[in-house]
């Protein structure tokens, strides 16, 4: 009889556990959704990769959906219960609130160990592999999130311009660089070529220039008018 009314008690708690663990997630994912496909889209990045990357971020949303979702489905399942008088009928049975509550504590410790697992675990790892796909994406090819005859401002400080980039995508031609990084020392920098050089060690993507000049305006040169 107890393992009954444990069973039909875990049941009133799992199915709304799971509906709200998938709508949360989704919700959160939703940012993130829009960028990815943007990429996708706009940066012609492969669904493969795009699939690939939802799949890593989706530990970080976890280790907030998943309690959440368990509060919220235990309050919908007891609710329920109470509201058709089923917890009344139970104590009359000779059901103590204890036993009511020990199904209650083991949904409540099975998902504290997800969570445990998720943050100790699927996080870093997650993160780490979004890292080195972003990575290898960028070491692909010129073309990801640059495009011909367009100024890119993605780049704090920087407005990036390549008048053509080749089919392989390994490397920029016409580059114009405006950098405002240093606010008193805007530069301009014009190539003829540049390569994206990648650094395993780093994980980061640097822009070699060759065939170019560097025009800097001298912050001290005042204009006046009259």
């Amino acid at each position: 009889m107890r393992h009954l009314i444990n069973r039909y008690i875990l049941k009133e708690i799992a199915v709304p556990f799971c509906m709200i663990l998938l709508v949360l997630t989704f919700v959160l994912l939703m940012g993130k959704i829009l960028q990815l496909m943007d990429l996708m889209i706009n940066k012609g990045i492969r669904f493969r990769d795009i699939a690939q990357l939802m799949l890593f971020l989706m530990p970080s949303f976890l280790i907030f959906t998943i309690p959440i979702s368990l509060l919220i489905a235990i309050l919908i399942g007891m609710g329920r219960l109470s509201g058709d008088n089923e917890i009344t009928v139970l104590k009359m049975s000779g059901v103590s609130l204890y036993q009511l509550a020990f199904p209650i504590g083991c949904a409540a410790f099975a998902a504290f160990a997800m969570t445990a697992v998720t943050t100790l675990f699927l996080v870093p790892y997650g993160n780490l592999a979004a890292k080195n796909l972003l990575y290898d994406i960028a070491k692909q090819k010129a073309s990801i999130g640059i495009r011909e005859k367009v100024f890119i401002d993605d780049f704090r400080g920087i407005l990036l311009y390549a008048e053509k980039i080749p089919v392989q995508g390994d490397h920029l031609e016409g580059v114009l660089i405006s950098d405002n990084r240093i606010i008193h020392e805007p530069s301009t920098i014009i190539a003829r070529k540049a390569y994206l050089i990648s650094d395993p060690d780093t994980l980061a993507i640097t822009l070699r220039l060759e065939d170019g000049s560097i025009h800097t305006t001298d912050p001290g040169l005042k204009i006046i008018a009259r």
